[in-house]
């Protein structure tokens, strides 16, 4: 759990074409940049909306300085991929990608048609070497044409992982990914970039999209307890 105070960036689409807070209030005024034609709002199976990548599509922010990451960051989403294609990562949000540098970036990585490895990439302060938990443990796995709840968190030190996948008539598996040291004090690459949902804006073109369904992101300043 990040304190809520620390909620510095939300994205929910209960309300028209979504909703969207920055710095924990409602920011009327601070609407993406782009939505991509193939992004759709469909409900979400329970009792509100989630946000449909179909094909290409994906959401812009710009850039804004509470987005950044320092030494803390907790990422929590909603996510529902359709399916994978090996080789391919699924991209759910990265801060940053303009030449090969990012802050931060959470994706997939399929290993079948029916699931992938959950993978929270950083870059170090100097915006360098990128930092990936990517075969540090036993990332959680994602399952095709189910809803998980994903929180990532990084404390300076370690990279903490929790999945609740919720399979069909309701039945809920709590996946336990660990967590991971990365290293001492790790301050994170900080890049006046975009913030990327659905896709990433990589050797100058958006690829590596997100196929299926992601409903309430979140992202905090602070590390999950």
């Amino acid at each position: 759990e990040a304190p809520a105070f620390d909620l510095k960036f939300l994205w929910e689409q209960e309300v028209g074409d979504g909703v969207y807070r920055l710095l924990g209030e409602s920011r009327s005024g601070w609407l993406p940049s782009y939505v991509h034609e193939n992004l759709k709002m469909v409900p979400d199976g329970v009792e509100g909306m989630a946000a449909r990548f179909e094909g290409d599509g994906y959401v812009v922010f710009d850039h804004h300085e509470e987005l950044g990451a320092g030494r803390r960051l907790t990422i929590e989403v909603w996510v529902k991929p359709e399916h994978f294609s090996l080789g391919l990562p699924y991209t759910i949000v990265e801060k940053g990608g303009a030449e090969g540098r990012f802050n931060y970036l959470l994706d997939v990585i399929p290993s079948t048609a029916d699931y992938g490895w959950l993978r929270l990439s950083l870059m170090d302060n100097d915006c360098s070497d990128v930092i990936s938990s990517r075969g540090l443990f036993n990332n959680p796995p994602i399952v095709a044409g189910r809803w998980h709840h994903v929180l990532v968190s990084f404390d300076g030190l370690h990279v903490k992982m929790i999945v609740t996948q919720v399979a069909e008539g309701g039945y809920v598996s709590i996946l336990n990914g660990g967590e991971s040291y990365l290293g001492p004090n790790i301050d994170l690459c900080e890049k006046s970039d975009p913030l990327w949902i659905g896709a990433r804006f990589e050797d100058g073109i958006m690829q590596k999209f997100f196929h299926g369904e992601m409903d309430d992101l979140q992202i905090y300043t602070s590390s999950a307890r």
